[in-house]
């Protein structure tokens, strides 16, 4: 009898779903299927008819789904909202083994300073992009509870690795300037410290909250957080990352945010996460 997971990934060509997709490949015993917004386009009310035939009880289901971003964040944000607005009819309809949703930490406000934020945080979106976040979580939760499909809402960091072209600020963006143009932006002098995980850690997080069925609302982080200038001191320190920094002119204030990842780090007491030094080494080759 074959003891291999039915993964369904949504989202499965973006940058988290794509490397998910990889690592639950690697045992020939799964069975994954991914959908991108090519193949099953959420926005779009009566596009749900491919994935409802595809969920059963035997189904893992791994939403890592986001509406393609534009410069009308707002308009993003509605799609986002969209997007789970019709896939909440899908989990009505269809109870599942397990339901593993990616939230963000932009539910958590970024207006105040706060370095210990844990998951009973009051959430206090500051943006339509985190408020779309909360907006899902407080639609899946009840859905997933009424039909009794256990659910598990992440609530990531920054994360970093091979294969994001979101070119969000921070390591990924830097990368992209000093390919391009030898240079990197830095607003004000870059010491607002944030939380970073390398792509390779979420994966085996992952990986470990469907083996052993964990259920719950978890930051997902790892233990450091960074200020932006670090991060380019490490760069520096890596052979032929030359660049100049160019200073801009800080849009807000600065404000320095702190996950606090207890929770996580007494269901992984001993995971070894990997150190920025390394993972960004690592990221630019």
């Amino acid at each position: 009898m074959s003891t291999g997971k039915k993964i369904v990934l949504l989202g499965g060509s973006g940058f988290i779903g794509s490397a998910l997709a990889r690592h639950f490949k690697k045992d020939k015993e799964n069975k994954v299927i991914g959908f991108d917004h090519t193949a099953l386009d959420l926005t779009q009310e009566n596009s749900t008819h491919a994935l409802l035939e595809t969920l059963n009880e035997e189904i893992i289901l791994i939403f890592a789904a986001r509406a393609n971003p534009t410069a009308d964040l707002l308009k993003t944000a509605l799609q986002d909202v969209e997007m789970v607005t019709n896939f909440a009819q899908c989990i009505a309809a269809k109870k599942i083994q397990h339901l593993v949703y990616f939230s963000s930490t932009s539910v958590y406000s970024d207006a105040l300073e706060n370095l210990s934020i844990t998951e009973e945080t009051k959430p206090d979106p500051q943006t339509p992009y985190g408020s779309a976040k909360f907006f899902s979580e407080c639609v899946l939760k009840p859905i997933a509870s009424k039909k009794g499909t256990p659910m598990t809402i992440l609530r990531p960091c920054m994360i970093y690795g091979s294969g994001d072209n979101s070119n969000t600020y921070g390591p990924t963006r830097f990368i992209n300037s000093i390919s391009k143009e030898k240079k990197v932006f830095l607003f004000g002098d870059g010491l607002e410290r944030r939380n970073y995980l390398f792509i390779d850690d979420l994966v085996q997080i992952v990986d470990y909250f469907i083996q052993k069925e964990v259920t719950g609302t978890y930051n997902i982080a790892g233990p450091e957080n960074h200020s932006f200038k670090e991060i380019l001191d490490i760069f520096e320190t890596i052979p032929n990352m030359k660049f100049d920094v160019v200073h801009l002119e800080r849009k807000q204030s600065k404000v320095d945010l702190k996950l606090n990842i207890e929770k996580l780090c007494q269901l992984l007491p001993n995971f070894a996460f990997t150190p920025i030094q390394e993972g960004l080494a690592k990221f630019i080759l």
